[in-house]
Parts: C-alpha cells; structure tokens; sequence
C-alpha cells in the first residue's frame, strides 16, 4: 500500500496493493516526494491482542510521519483527515475490518482449546474476570443491602473453599456423565447464588432447573455456614429428571435441602413455604417463562429476590407486575469462546 503525501499534506492517495485482510504491506521510505521533500512513514504493528499469540496475525497501519521541516502527524490526526477526503473511507477498509475482525474473530480462537480442555456438552462453566467477579460483587452489596466488606469476604470464602473444590473433582469422577463433564471448580454465575445466601440468610431457597447441581452444591455450602451462625435454611431443587441431574449434589451439602422432581410450574402451583430466593434457570421459553413467574408470584416471601440467568421479556413483566426494581449483569468469561449470558435481578429496591 503506497500514500503519497505532499509536503502541503494535502491528502492526494492511491490504494496500489494490499496483500491481504491481515497484512497490509508499506513501504518505509516513501522516497522523494512533491519538490525534494523527503518524508518517512513509520510504521507499527497492532497486534490482536484478544488472540493467542500462536494465531495472531499482524496488521500494519501508519502511527506517524515526519518530514525534514518536523511535521509530526500523528494517528488520531491523520484518521481525521482521512475521514475528510472522499477516498478515505477506501483506504482505510483494512483499518476497519481490523477493528471488526478483533470482535468477531477473537472467540474463534478459542474454540480449539476449548475442544481439548473441557468435555462439556451444555451448560459450560467458566471462571470469571478478576473484574467480573469484583463488578458481580458489587451489584450483590447493592441488591441485597450489605457492605461491600462482608461480600467480598462471601466471594473469598468460595474461592478458597478447598473441600467444596475437591468434592466438585470427586463426584465428577465417579459420575457416569463424567465424559462430558468437567472436574474443575468454576463457578461463574454461580457466585451470586453463594453471595445471596450468605447475605440474605434465607429460610427458603428454591432453584429451577439443576443442570450437574454445581448450583446446589453452591446453595448448599451456603446454607452449611449460614446454619453454624445460627440462621439456618431450606434448599429445595426443581428437576424433571432427578436420576440424571445433579449428580454433583451429594454429602455434606445435600444436608440441607432436598431434590423435587416434576414440572416447576405444577410444583410452584402448590401450596407451600414462602420463598425468599428464587433462582430460574430452566428455560427461556416465553410460554413456560410466563406460567412459571405466575406461579411463583404469591408464593414469594416479602423481601425476596429473583435471579433468572437470563434478562427476557416475561421476566421484565413479571417484575413491573411484582413491583420488582430489576438489575442485569452481563458476564465476562475468561478463556472461554462463550461470550457469557445476561443475569438478572429483581429486588424490591429501598430507594
């Protein structure tokens, strides 16, 4: 790619070759230009930095140029003036499909570790950002009223509980689901089920949908240290396939709470304690969504708190028709292709 610029800097510029998407070619030395001026172009690789270095590819783009009259034209300025001249918007294609490929491609990368580090088929786990996981405990402190000290200590006794770790390891072991499950303990959203149990201190925690019951196992940890400070609580799981869900969920933390097997509309359609939390997490069908909030609308204690793992419309609903004040949460996943779902939750606001 030539950009002939006269010592005026009109923008006089030709497109003559591009090698490629990926890698522009520039000369470094324009040679002499318009009257003897000699000019140079510096020139600096922008790497993809969201990709791993085996696959980045580099892209050349001009930073600067200075003449032998100490012009200094830096990047932002000539863009603008780019962006000025009717060619611009040619010349600067490479540019912009870099600034789109970053997005789009960036995830694809990940793809092929992913295939050899993890076996999941569905409900993938993942860790969060070390932002992620200090913005999630924000929003937590604020939904649920306590100081932000106190969640942070929530969010570290998770992180460091080694047995609760192990016995994620343990039970994915000797599960026969273990070829498409992996051992690790990643939590990811899971990590407000953990700090709105331990701040609220519920009497009744209700979760739909159980996936490998990493989520009960969580609740459950819970429920063990909130009931050695004296507020003990109930966990009750819904399910429609308790012999092939929640294989994780087993001894010490099954203690506290109890598996349900049917549908979670007939279940929540019956009478029974008050809910304090609510966890959501089985389908966002808007049929099922629907019939699922309106019955679980009376049924909620006053001061509960409703977290669907996904922000739709029926939930929206739902919390306007409840008087729900309602926060979402988009998730940052790390080394993970999947760019994370939008957690939501609904609160009666104090404000």
């Amino acid at each position: 790619m030539v950009i002939v610029l006269p010592a005026t800097y009109g923008l006089e510029m030709a497109l003559q070759g591009c090698e490629s998407v990926f890698a522009c070619s520039c000369p470094r030395n324009l040679g002499q230009v318009a009257g003897n001026t000699q000019m140079m172009l510096t020139l600096v690789p922008i790497d993809f930095e969201t990709l791993t270095a085996r696959f980045s590819r580099i892209l050349w783009f001009p930073t600067s140029i200075a003449g032998n009259q100490g012009y200094h034209v830096n990047k932002s300025i000539m863009l603008k003036r780019l962006l000025a001249n009717p060619l611009g918007r040619w010349v600067l294609v490479p540019y912009r499909a870099k600034t789109a490929l970053i997005s789009c491609l960036a995830p694809c990368f990940r793809i092929l570790p992913w295939l050899v580090r993890s076996r999941e088929l569905t409900n993938y786990t993942y860790e969060y950002s070390p932002l992620a996981q200090t913005a999630a405990v924000h929003l937590a402190a604020l939904v649920t009223g306590k100081p932000m000290e106190l969640m942070m200590n929530y969010a570290t006794e998770l992180r460091n509980d080694g047995q609760l770790h192990r016995h994620v390891a343990e039970m994915t072991a000797g599960s026969a689901y273990r070829h498409f499950a992996d051992p690790q303990f990643k939590p990811g959203r899971r990590l407000f089920y953990y700090l709105l149990v331990r701040a609220v201190k519920p009497g009744v925690v209700v979760e739909a949908g159980l996936d490998k019951g990493l989520g009960a196992c969580i609740i459950g940890a819970a429920l063990l240290r909130n009931a050695a400070e004296g507020s003990p609580g109930k966990y009750y799981g819904l399910t429609l396939l308790a012999e092939a869900d929640a294989f994780l969920y087993g001894a010490p933390y099954d203690s506290q709470g109890e598996l349900v097997m049917g549908d979670s509309v007939d279940i929540l359609g019956k009478a029974g304690p008050n809910i304090d939390i609510f966890i959501h997490d089985t389908t966002n069908n808007p049929a099922h969504e629907q019939a699922q909030f309106k019955a679980l609308q009376p049924r909620l204690a006053e001061g509960a708190i409703v977290l669907s793992t996904w922000f739709t419309e029926k939930f929206a609903e739902f919390a306007h028709q409840s008087g729900l004040a309602v926060l979402t949460f988009h998730e940052t996943p790390v080394g993970h292709w999947y760019p994370g779902g939008k957690i939501a939750l609904a609160f009666r606001s104090k404000h």
